[in-house]
């Protein structure tokens, strides 16, 4: 009875970490990589049990994903309207060597906006996922 209760403890805490991955030292990622914006939110993002998600954006503002410390691989980055129309105009950098992402994009009409990451894997992965604002384009 003990083995097993062990065991399952065990268990319990090995799935604690293999979740928290992403999360590990998640401010100390958005310090090192984060050089271009004002910071507005983070969230782990998992391939699992995570689903596209909505975010209103402003018209005239520009803005910049990051994608940080992936448990696999940086996964694809895709922003549609709420019309589900692709969003042209997002520029990528991508940086291989350091194992992140910045996707740069500037709003055309105020709404919501879908995010969807798609990582090309059917095994559990995970991506620290931040948001900042970088310009508005001034009302001449």
């Amino acid at each position: 009875m003990k083995k097993t209760i062990s065991l399952f403890a065990l268990l319990f805490i090995f799935q604690l970490f293999t979740n928290a991955q992403c999360n590990v030292r998640k401010y100390r990622y958005i310090k090192k990589y984060i050089k271009e914006g004002i910071y507005l939110l983070d969230r782990t993002y998992n391939n699992k049990k995570d689903k596209p998600f909505k975010l209103v954006f402003h018209k005239g503002s520009t803005y910049g994903v990051y994608l940080l410390n992936p448990s696999k691989v940086l996964p694809d980055f895709e922003l549609k309207t709420q019309e589900d129309k692709l969003v042209n105009g997002v520029i990528a950098q991508i940086d291989t060597i350091e194992n992140y992402a910045l996707y740069k994009f500037t709003i055309k009409e105020s709404g919501q906006y879908k995010i969807k990451l798609n990582f090309n894997t059917t095994e559990k992965a995970c991506v620290l996922f931040v948001l900042t604002f970088i310009s508005k384009e001034s009302c001449d």
